[in-house]
């Protein structure tokens, strides 16, 4: 799947650069009320560093960041 391939990329990022850092985002649409957004977000961001880490990618060289509707992708 799509997560399995980010997983391998970052590996091999980590292989040649063992210090990079990588940024997980959680966003959400407009529908619902902000604080919920924003925790949605968070536990979105969450997940997918979760399932990464279960991958094989070592959980400090992520840092999750919920940016609820602020920030629409």
């Amino acid at each position: 799947n799509a997560l399995s391939l980010v997983a391998s990329a970052i590996q091999s990022v980590l292989g040649a650069s063992p210090n990079e850092i990588f940024l997980v985002e959680g966003h959400t649409g407009r529908g619902g009320n902000e604080i919920d957004n924003l925790s949605l977000s968070d536990r979105r961001a969450e997940a997918v560093a979760e399932a990464l880490t279960q991958m094989g990618v070592p959980p400090e060289t992520l840092v999750v960041q919920g940016y609820g509707d602020a920030v629409l992708r």
